[in-house]
């Protein structure tokens, strides 16, 4: 258990987080940089940096936009990879081919036979962050002592607003203070991730996540360590073993079981502080 101070909206498994043509609900320059001026390869697109990102994407799109050829323009920060590197962009099969695949690392299961790499590289093996209430934790999270898994069940609780919203650890990454566009929707007492206007790298109008009010900046978050339900596991990957059915409320019947017999949210609230 833990709490934090501030929480980011982390949007990677959504099925529309990155397009082709700039038109996610994600900017693509919150996943990839461009590659000149030097100070931008590998860095947060924001700044000095941001206009030259959205104008090597365009390049890259006037050109054939072909995603192998997109090492060419861009270094990748979060889409197709990590830390400045090659972006290995996928598409999404069938009518979503001008969508990038965008992975968690928590994989659903797609079948009833054993989970396979080809299987869980697909856009179906993400968990949707606008769809499923997710905790990010970061990679050391796993490690002793605290030895979190991806795929274990959670609850983070708002004292000042009275929330909670009970969660899957969704995918890894970040500095212990990541949730779901939907989770985060959820703690600012909203039903669905709110969005704004923007202008995309090509110059359409497109909708954009835009961060909620939570109302509050104390956060308190438990995690049941080793609670998760697997199909199998692939490398570092977990594949759940989730019902056909209602995703969420799996999550939230699993969850709050958990919860129940650790004592509720007034144990929570007790074994925690305030940041």
């Amino acid at each position: 258990m833990f709490s934090a101070n501030r929480l980011a909206v982390d949007i990677d498994g959504s099925p529309s987080a990155y397009g082709v043509r700039d038109q996610g609900i994600e900017d693509v320059c919150n996943g990839l940089s461009a590659l000149k001026p030097n100070e931008c390869k590998g860095k947060a697109a924001a700044g000095a940096c941001y206009q030259p990102c959205r104008s090597a994407f365009k390049a890259w799109h006037d050109a054939g936009h072909e995603p192998s050829k997109m090492k060419n323009y861009m270094a990748s920060t979060g889409l197709g990879g990590s830390g400045g590197s090659p972006p290995v962009l996928v598409l999404q099969d069938g009518d979503r081919s001008d969508w990038f695949v965008s992975e968690t690392s928590t994989k659903l299961k797609t079948g009833d036979l054993p989970a396979k790499w080809s299987d869980i590289a697909k856009q179906a093996a993400q968990v949707d962050p606008l769809a499923v209430p997710y905790f990010v934790i970061p990679g050391n999270f796993r490690k002793i002592a605290w030895d979190a898994t991806p795929g274990d069940f959670g609850v983070i609780v708002a004292p000042q607003t009275k929330r909670s919203v009970r969660f899957l650890v969704g995918d890894t990454g970040g500095d212990l203070d990541e949730v779901s566009a939907l989770l985060a929707a959820k703690l600012a007492g909203l039903d669905e991730a709110p969005t704004k206007e923007k202008k995309s790298a090509l110059g359409e109008d497109v909708q954009r996540l835009k961060a909620p009010e939570f109302g509050t900046s104390d956060f308190r978050v438990a995690i049941f360590r080793h609670s998760g339900k697997y199909k199998g596991s692939l490398g570092s990957h977990k594949v759940l073993d989730q019902p056909s059915g209602d995703l969420v409320n799996w999550i939230d019947t699993e969850a709050g079981a958990l919860l129940d017999k650790f004592g509720g949210v007034d144990k929570v609230l007790e074994c925690t502080t305030a940041m």
